[in-house]
């Protein structure tokens, strides 16, 4: 216990919350068994990477409150906290080493946006991440399950079915929602 006038202590503390939060800046997840985010955290740090997919659907229903309807749109999308996808971005990109996220997708995105229409975009953006085979989109059960997989290929947040159809193509990479609510850019 810190006695009256001895300042040893207290400096020690400080220094050491000062460090906690240098820590938590750096790698947020280290926290994460408390929270919502602890399964993903898991599974992101195993490399699994369909199972990250699901987790991050899941995750994304919940907090828009969609759980139950399984699909989510644009109103609910804007209805998550921005800083709530912030996490889970950096947490694939940080697991991924730099390969997975929606900052990594919109990158992505945005470069192939360069004078073409929506249409054309959409199919560049499935054939640059490995989402569109032999000009027909995957469907989540065959998304590449390693580290290996194109740049940009996780998170799907796909719940099932055709890729062309999830929310990341219709919602996420739309700018007026990404303007309005992701702050991923």
């Amino acid at each position: 216990m810190r006695q009256k006038g001895d300042k040893t202590n207290y400096k020690k503390s400080s220094e050491d919350l000062k460090q906690i939060k240098q820590d938590l800046a750096k790698n947020n997840f280290q926290m994460l068994n408390f929270n919502r985010f602890s399964e993903l955290n898991q599974l992101l740090k195993n490399h699994k990477f369909k199972e990250a997919d699901r987790e991050t659907a899941k995750i994304m229903l919940t907090l828009s409150n969609r759980l139950e309807e399984q699909w989510i749109d644009e109103i609910s999308l804007k209805s998550i906290d921005c800083e709530q996808l912030e996490l889970i971005d950096r947490m694939w990109n940080y697991y991924s080493n730099g390969k997975f996220g929606f900052s990594v997708q919109n990158n992505i995105y945005y470069s192939l946006k360069i004078g073409i229409n929506d249409k054309l975009i959409k199919r560049n953006f499935g054939n640059n991440i490995g989402w569109l085979e032999n000009n027909q989109w995957l469907t989540t059960d065959n998304l590449i399950d390693n580290i290996n997989a194109p740049n940009g290929h996780f998170p799907s947040v796909s719940r099932e079915g055709s890729l062309d159809s999830g929310w990341l193509v219709r919602y996420i990479l739309n700018p007026s929602v990404v303007n309005n609510s992701l702050c991923l850019k």
